[in-house]
């Protein structure tokens, strides 16, 4: 339910971050999340947007193969 984007200045003090999510042959997933960390290193974002448990497996396997 979250994710972690390298340091951005772009995106330097922000509370609500949109995007997209590429899965290797799937159709992108907008996204939005929530900043609950920041610092040097990069943003924690909590996922508002679900990404499906079934295509969270998908991409899970197709990265370990």
């Amino acid at each position: 339910a979250g994710l972690r984007l390298e340091p951005n200045d772009a995106l330097h003090g922000r509370r609500i971050v949109r995007g997209t999510v590429a899965f290797g042959g799937k159709q992108p997933v907008k996204v939005t999340g929530k900043v609950v960390h920041q610092d040097d290193s990069g943003l924690g974002l909590k996922l508002v947007t679900r990404i499906g448990d079934r295509l969270l497996d998908q991409e899970r396997q197709r990265l370990s193969a």
